[in-house]
């Protein structure tokens, strides 16, 4: 039962990581695109 709670858990951490690096990925194509037009 605890390694599959540790996988589930492991699993989660990667997935936030992921998002939070394509949003921060996204954040900066917008401020690129915006510093552009400008």
């Amino acid at each position: 039962m605890a390694p599959m709670r540790l996988a589930i858990k492991i699993s989660w951490f990667i997935i936030r990581l992921i998002n939070i690096s394509l949003l921060v990925r996204f954040l900066i194509c917008l401020a690129l695109f915006f510093g552009l037009s400008a």
